[in-house]
């Protein structure tokens, strides 16, 4: 029955995948997600059933259109097998069941949008953000409330308020600060949506720790295109994307990694 199931819950994360990479092509230029249907983007061929399944479809038609023969994009199935990854790992970490499916529709599944679409197009779609930002407030009043019963729900409500405050208000006036010294933009307000969204699902002690582990992983991000491909210091970083992805890792072992690291900076005080 166990293995039954993780294999539903694959095929779960490879169908969310398949919305992902469409969603992340689409969104970015303002198109529907619903209409046309999966067509390639040379000859406007719409896919058959069977030339839309995950994966599978890309090696049976050996990664051309089976219209005009222009070649399909590998990130397809690459996006489709890393979100079956990251929607099973969601399964094994974020439990009972009903909370699990709650936070892979309404948070892993558009956070890992937003990592795509800003690490290709530095855009962070309002379509996802903004209503990001509700279903960030009802994930953490279920977890408080239903699932762990640890506060009451305005309680649960005003430490969403709180955290998306503490994220979003830091990275605007970082922006606004930016601008005004430099005349140019450094951040966006997509990034400060994000970091509201994040804020909003886990706290501001929590928010503060994932702002510092993105800043972290993007500064090695930025060093090593600056020492591989030799970019420039203000060449554009996606910092969504490292936000987007550290709120996941932080999902999934955010209590043991805070815990090491309060622990880690305690014992340099002592010392």
């Amino acid at each position: 029955m166990e293995i039954l199931l993780d294999f539903y819950v694959i095929l779960i994360g490879l169908v969310l995948g398949s919305f992902i990479a469409l969603a992340a092509v689409r969104l970015p230029q303002g198109k529907s997600i619903i209409k046309p249907r999966s067509h390639c983007p040379h000859c406007q061929h719409q896919l058959r059933s069977y030339e839309n399944i995950p994966v599978l479809s890309y090696f049976f038609l050996a990664g051309k259109c089976s219209q005009c023969k222009n070649p399909i994009s590998l990130i397809y199935p690459l996006i489709e097998l890393f979100s079956a990854f990251v929607i099973f790992l969601t399964y094994l970490y974020v439990q009972p069941l009903p909370r699990f499916f709650l936070y892979a529709c309404l948070f892993v599944t558009p956070m890992l949008i937003l990592t795509i679409t800003d690490w290709k197009y530095l855009i962070l779609p309002n379509v996802i953000t903004l209503p990001g930002i509700l279903f960030a407030f009802i994930l953490h009043a279920l977890d408080q409330v239903y699932f762990f019963q640890n506060s009451s729900l305005i309680s649960a409500m005003s430490e969403s308020l709180i955290g998306a405050l503490a994220g979003a208000i830091p990275l605007f006036l970082i922006a606004y600060f930016y601008i005004r010294v430099r005349g140019k933009e450094g951040l966006g307000m997509g990034d400060v949506k994000l970091a509201a969204m994040i804020g909003a699902c886990f706290g501001w002690k929590e928010m503060y720790f994932i702002l510092l582990l993105a800043s972290v992983s993007g500064a090695f991000y930025g060093v090593a295109l600056m020492i591989v491909k030799k970019n420039r210091r203000d060449t554009p970083l996606p910092l969504g994307s490292f936000l987007a992805l550290s709120s996941i890792v932080f999902l999934f072992w955010g209590d043991k990694m805070l815990e090491f690291y309060l622990g880690t900076f305690r014992e340099f005080l002592l010392n």
